[in-house]
């Protein structure tokens, strides 16, 4: 910052920053105010996530339904693939178990889709492409 910015700041204050003749100071400031912006809109958007799969897992819970119980734990699977890599796997892996256990292999390609995206927005990239060739063998198969 140069010292004729320093002075101007100290006695007009920031926000005069924004108005003045300082053309690469009102850059620096709107990109920071929007690098603000989306940081909080991301964590809104988790923080919306996470009440969504708390009460989709809710329901699971009095779920008596295994089809039901199934089709909560997709969307659940789905949800956290918006924005959480990590908690995607997981869900996707437990939605893999239901869906072997009640023989409803046409959700696994989906799943191993999910898992696939997953491993690539961690930058797992064998994993991913891994991943993505199994969904497309088994949808062959099926």
């Amino acid at each position: 910052m140069t010292w004729k910015l320093m002075i101007y700041m100290s006695k007009y204050g920031f926000s005069s920053v924004l108005t003045s003749g300082f053309p690469m100071m009102r850059f620096v400031s709107v990109l920071v105010i929007t690098a603000l912006y989306l940081s909080v809109q991301a964590q809104i958007g988790v923080d919306n996530v996470q009440k969504r799969v708390d009460g989709l897992e809710q329901q699971l819970r009095a779920e008596r339904s295994d089809s039901m119980q199934l089709e909560l734990q997709i969307l659940i699977t789905e949800a956290w693939l918006e924005v959480d890599a990590h908690k995607c796997l997981e869900a996707a892996q437990k939605t893999m178990l239901m869906a072997y256990e009640l023989d409803e292999m046409w959700l696994v390609p989906y799943l191993y889709s999910d898992m696939g995206m997953s491993h690539d927005d961690l930058g797992e990239y064998d994993e991913a492409l891994s991943d993505y060739q199994k969904a497309i063998k088994i949808t062959e198969d099926l």
